[in-house]
C-alpha cells in the first residue's frame, strides 16, 4: 500500500525525478547500476535497473 512518504525515502537514497505509475516508482540515480541497487531502501524491491548512455541509471522500484 502506498504511503505519502515513499518518494521521500527514494529521494533520500539519491533517486531523483521520481514518478509513480501503477505502484511502481521510477527515477534516475547518478552512479553505477551496482550503486543504484545498493541504494534501494529497505522495504523496497527492484523492478528494473538499467544504465543510460549519459552515465546515469534508470531505476524502477516498488514497495514490498
Amino acid at each position: 500500500m502506498a504511503h505519502d512518504d515513499e518518494p521521500d525515502e527514494l529521494e533520500e537514497a539519491g533517486i531523483e525525478r521520481i514518478n509513480e505509475r501503477d505502484g511502481v516508482y521510477t527515477g534516475v540515480y547518478h552512479g553505477s547500476e551496482e550503486q543504484a541497487r545498493d541504494a534501494i531502501p529497505s522495504g523496497w524491491r527492484e523492478v528494473h535497473i538499467e544504465g543510460t548512455m549519459d552515465g546515469d541509471v534508470q531505476v524502477a522500484v516498488a514497495p514490498i
